[in-house]
């Protein structure tokens, strides 16, 4: 069987299930309440809405692209989950020893599985964008900000926060090719995104010796991406980089994963 055949197969597989429909509500309601929460805070205290605002400099920081990038800086958990669930889905639905039946290349299927990853990462992406941006300009709107939404920085951003989907999809995609449980993969992508990174970049605010290894962390690479950095607000500080280094860095760690998933568990038998 081709790539495009494989890939085709791999397109009805995942829209067969429940999981990308499932996933994509998740995606929305989070970021957009997230969004839409932290825009209202800054847009009321910039307004002189609130008695007691936070600090000038807090506020300088947190500009609209600030929030807007929460898509990525917060949300990029939801990438990974989508492309756990693209590999280990298989294993938990025992659908992969008729793909490997019908595609006996091993290494078609993977490949298949980025292509699928890119082009449904690349969509989660796009919809995760609009309704953090979405919500947040709305809000910013309703406080008497202006949501900065045509500025070309800001455009920019959105491009690049739908690449950084793209990568963290393969890094997902990558780790569920070695872990093959569903359940031990997950908790492996939530322990180390939402509780690993968040703890060692909060330690580099303020130890600027742990600094410069910090920045080359998945999340790091993927802030430096996007160009917004939720942790600037920690008074985190650092030599910027140009946001095609966090690309590289991003995919070196995906392409990493995959291969190793590709030597070592890929190869095994399928009970």
């Amino acid at each position: 069987m081709s790539i495009g055949s494989a890939t085709r197969s791999e397109f009805t597989k995942y829209f067969t299930t429940s999981a990308w429909w499932v996933l994509t509500l998740i995606t929305v309601a989070a970021l957009a309440l997230m969004s839409g929460g932290f825009a209202a805070a800054i847009g009321l205290a910039q307004s002189g809405a609130l008695d007691e605002v936070p600090d000038a400099a807090l506020l300088g920081a947190a500009a609209p692209s600030l929030v807007y990038g929460l898509a990525v800086n917060i949300g990029y958990i939801f990438p990974i989950l989508l492309g756990v669930l693209l590999v280990t889905g298989e294993f938990r639905h025992h659908t992969l020893i008729p793909t490997f039946l019908a595609t006996p290349k091993r290494g078609t299927v993977l490949v298949a599985k980025l292509v699928t990853g890119a082009i449904v990462g690349a969509a989660l992406g796009i919809v995760a964008v609009a309704a953090t941006v979405g919500t947040a300009a709305g809000v910013f709107a309703a406080t008497g900000q202006d949501p900065e939404l045509t500025t070309t920085d800001n455009l920019a951003m959105m491009g690049r926060m739908v690449l950084a989907f793209v990568l963290w999809t393969w890094v997902g995609l990558g780790l569920g090719s070695i872990v093959r449980n569903q359940v031990a993969a997950i908790v492996i992508a939530l322990v180390f995104t939402q509780l690993v990174e968040p703890l060692v970049r909060t330690a580099a605010a303020f130890a600027p010796a742990i600094e410069p290894a910090a920045r080359y962390l998945p999340s790091a690479a993927s802030d430096t991406l996007v160009g917004s950095n939720f942790y600037v607000m920690l008074g985190a500080s650092g030599e910027a980089q140009e946001w095609w280094v966090g690309a590289v860095i991003l995919a070196v760690y995906a392409v990493a994963l995959t291969i190793i998933g590709a030597v070592t568990t890929w190869r095994r038998d399928v009970d």
